[in-house]
């Protein structure tokens, strides 16, 4: 969250935009930050709170760094993540402002491709990224999509699923 506060500027003297930062766990607040803390992202009343800071209802960026607790089974792990990410993408597509940008952070596993085929029916770009800092032998990757389509119908057809 202290990077995304960098990005945008959003301090006490300058007020450019907000950010949004809700964890499951407690944690303390970020300053310059609006914190949801011990709270499910996944829950809609969750959702519907995030959703009344938001100008006009509407974001220009949605990141995501959710992870479940770790099993030690990377398929099981692997298939929780992507999971959460669905969830923060269809959070995504309903605040996004056309252009967006969509953040999410995964482990590597079998759903990967099919999880980028869904963001990118959203986003004229989706690519892949390891961060420097990621360990080589790490799984972890991010996906970083922009230039988001509203679409109702993908929207719609995803929930009926």
């Amino acid at each position: 969250m202290q990077v995304a506060l960098q990005r945008i500027k959003c301090n006490k003297n300058k007020n450019s935009g907000i950010v949004i930062a809700v964890d499951l766990l407690e944690i303390k607040d970020i300053p310059g930050c609006i914190t949801l803390s011990s709270c499910d992202f996944t829950h809609s009343d969750v959702q519907q709170r995030i959703m009344q800071f938001l100008p006009h209802g509407q974001a220009d960026v949605v990141m995501s760094d959710m992870a479940p607790l770790s099993t030690g089974n990377k398929k099981l792990d692997h298939s929780k993540i992507i999971d959460l990410n669905r969830a923060a993408l269809e959070f995504a597509r309903t605040v996004l402002s056309n252009g967006g940008c969509f953040l999410c952070k995964l482990w590597d596993g079998n759903e990967t491709g099919e999880f980028i085929e869904e963001i990118s029916e959203s986003f004229s770009l989706c690519k892949q990224v390891k961060p420097k800092a990621s360990r080589v032998d790490s799984s972890e990757l991010y996906i970083f999509s922009k230039g988001f389509i509203k679409n109702e119908n993908i929207t719609k057809k995803r929930t009926r699923k």
